[in-house]
């Protein structure tokens, strides 16, 4: 009998698609107009807070995770952001995705020298919400609470440039305002739109009763709405348990409907008895 499961971690390049304003342009974000849906999570220090506990300042919502190897590289570079601007005009805020204790998150922290706040969204209710199953993924809240851009993928924010244009960004006090005086129609639900929904992963079930020496194929398919260029995805690493040998990977795209897909087929060869997961 045959039992697979795989964690795998996609490593994401958002190519954007277009821009209201230069200067989130300048960022690199995908940008909307809708109004931020608040939350209330536990903080990884301990006690509670809100997200719109910071209203009335810029806020770089930051979803990550500590087994995420991106978000550790760009954690960091957020701590750097946090420095600079001392919560004044702009808060640094960071949404922790692990499911384990929280007492290594909150090693990880002390070890890496993180400062700014931290939540423990350890049940992924408020990351479901804002629709961050790609992490790292960085939302930027205008001052009046409204979802200003959102950046998918791991990126350095302690370059010159993207600390200067931070600087000129919250010289901004609203969304309003840095939009010249006028909005899109508003628009107060909580509902992304379909060109900011991130890629969905799914693994086919592999067959069980599989013999010695028999060769098995695993495969995943990778799905997200729009065309196919809109991410970069790297191949994910599949880590195969001993008994069970990975002999090649192949791949294909195209498109369905309106939506992109890319799938990996994993070939792999069962050489020792046992169950494996």
């Amino acid at each position: 009998r045959l039992l697979f499961g795989a964690l795998l971690v996609i490593g994401l390049s958002p190519i954007v698609l277009g821009a209201n304003s230069q200067l989130l342009e300048r960022l690199g974000v995908t940008q909307t107009q809708l109004k931020s849906k608040d939350f209330t999570l536990p903080f990884i220090k301990g006690g509670q807070g809100k997200l719109s506990d910071y209203r009335g300042k810029w806020v770089l919502l930051n979803f990550w995770a500590t087994w995420c190897g991106p978000c550790r590289q760009e954690m960091p570079t957020l701590e750097s952001v946090a420095q600079e601007f001392n919560g004044e005009d702009l808060q640094v805020l960071g949404v922790s995705v692990d499911q384990g204790p929280v007492g290594l998150v909150r090693k990880y922290l002390k070890e890496q020298g993180i400062s700014f706040p931290n939540f423990h969204d350890n049940k992924s209710e408020v990351s479901s919400v804002y629709q961050a199953t790609a992490i790292p993924s960085v939302y930027i809240i205008s001052p009046d609470g409204y979802l200003a851009g959102v950046f998918r993928g791991g990126k350095s924010w302690e370059t010159k440039e993207v600390l200067q244009t931070l600087k000129e960004l919250v010289a901004f006090k609203s969304l309003k305002d840095l939009y010249g005086g006028k909005l899109a129609k508003k628009n107060d639900s909580f509902s992304f739109p379909k060109d900011l929904l991130p890629p969905v992963m799914k693994i086919k079930k592999l067959r069980t009763g599989v013999k010695i020496g028999e060769k098995i194929r695993l495969s995943l398919e990778i799905k997200w709405p729009g065309d196919s260029r809109r991410y970069l995805i790297k191949v994910p690493r599949l880590k195969v348990p001993k008994g069970i040998e990975l002999q090649n990977i192949s791949s294909s795209t195209g498109q369905k409907g309106s939506h992109a897909f890319l799938e990996y087929h994993y070939q792999l060869l069962l050489k020792e008895p046992g169950t494996y997961r």
